[in-house]
């Protein structure tokens, strides 16, 4: 999809919704999430409860979600687990640069310790260290060219 096409889409009015709320929906994310919470501009966004925290892993979200799960279910009547994790389990950030981080499968282990709860597990996006290596100068980019190669196989594996 075309740079024009995707800005066209985002214009478009969303239909209007006529149902009632049935849960609250919270989104517990890294940094990303905070980045879509500034561009959230319809009614319908602001119901979403965001819990968003710079360089958040998986192990994290998951420990801070257990810590305030009994909070969040006590003020809130029903409630619909949106994770959007992971990026910081497959990559480090050593200012100012990103390089591969040890494989993990700890995102879809979270979800099975909370088995009453409605989870969903948003696709992480395809992002390349070569590029955001680039993109902070770094001398030698094109030296990350295999650690983005698994990168993408390890997104791959998480999305399918």
């Amino acid at each position: 999809m075309s740079e024009r096409k995707l800005e066209k889409y985002l214009k478009r009015k969303l239909p209007e919704i006529t149902s009632e709320k049935s849960s609250t929906p919270i989104l517990i994310s890294d940094s990303k999430g905070n980045y879509l919470k500034t561009h959230t501009e319809t009614e319908i966004y602001h119901e979403i409860r965001w819990y968003c925290e710079r360089g958040r892993s998986t192990i994290a979200g998951y420990s801070w979600l257990e810590s305030n799960i009994q909070r969040l279910t006590d003020r809130l009547d029903s409630i619909h687990v949106y994770v959007w994790l992971g990026t910081c389990d497959l990559t480090s950030y050593k200012l100012p640069f990103i390089s591969l981080a040890l494989p993990t499968d700890n995102i879809y282990h979270a979800s099975r310790q909370i088995p009453e709860l409605a989870f969903n597990f948003s696709e992480i996006p395809i992002y390349s260290i070569v590029e955001w290596n680039k993109y902070q100068k770094h001398q030698q980019p094109s030296s990350f060219n295999p650690q983005d190669e698994i990168l993408i196989s390890q997104l791959e594996k998480l999305n399918c």
